[in-house]
């Protein structure tokens, strides 16, 4: 379901992210239309496998045994963005947030020096910030890198998992095309 992609330098950073690309991004069009939060419909069975994928990577990469989890949503919906418009800071109810982009641009050839994905001055650029707050800041060694902050551009068939209390938002979209994105908050809870 996924192709190979960098892993990511996040050694420092306060929480696990997983950012993965697909191999094929579902077609959006559908979902929108008539689709979305429909579970008998083919194309939101594909967005629930996605979604399950990336929380099951996201447990394992955060020293989990995801067979000893379970998930269910608290929340979902399909975001589209249209030129100018952005996503202000905020965070999300639940445990588990989960991104999938269906429509959007960047280049994820572009890399920080420390191994994050480089947010060029383009738009729709999504940042998280270290929801430690100022104390990041504050333990920094002189000269080190600032990791308060870790943003990458969004491109279609992008997944992206995170804790729900990971506060986030997105610069302007300044392409003519929309940007759309699918996203789901989840509860994680021990199977009994």
């Amino acid at each position: 379901m996924f192709v190979q992609d960098k892993k990511l330098d996040l050694h420092l950073w306060p929480t696990v992210i997983v950012k993965r690309q697909l191999e094929q991004t579902p077609d959006w069009r559908p979902l929108v239309v008539h689709a979305w939060g429909d579970d008998s419909t083919k194309e939101m069975q594909e967005v629930n496998e996605i979604f399950s994928a990336a929380i099951r990577e996201w447990l394992e990469a955060a020293g989990f045994d995801p067979d000893s989890y379970e998930h269910s949503h608290v929340d979902r919906g399909i975001h589209r963005y249209k030129p100018n418009e952005y996503i202000a800071p905020h965070w999300d109810g639940g445990d588990l947030t989960v991104i999938l982009y269906l429509a959007g641009t960047g280049d994820m050839n572009s890399t920080h020096a420390h191994g994050h994905y480089h947010a060029p001055t383009q738009s729709g650029v999504t940042t998280f910030l270290d929801p430690r707050g100022a104390s990041a800041s504050m333990v920094r060694k002189p000269g080190s890198p600032d990791r308060t902050f870790f943003s990458f551009v969004p491109i279609a068939g992008l997944v992206v998992a995170f804790p729900s209390h990971v506060p986030h938002f997105t610069t302007p979209h300044f392409d003519a095309g929309e940007r759309v994105a699918a996203s789901s908050t989840f509860t994680i809870k021990r199977k009994t």
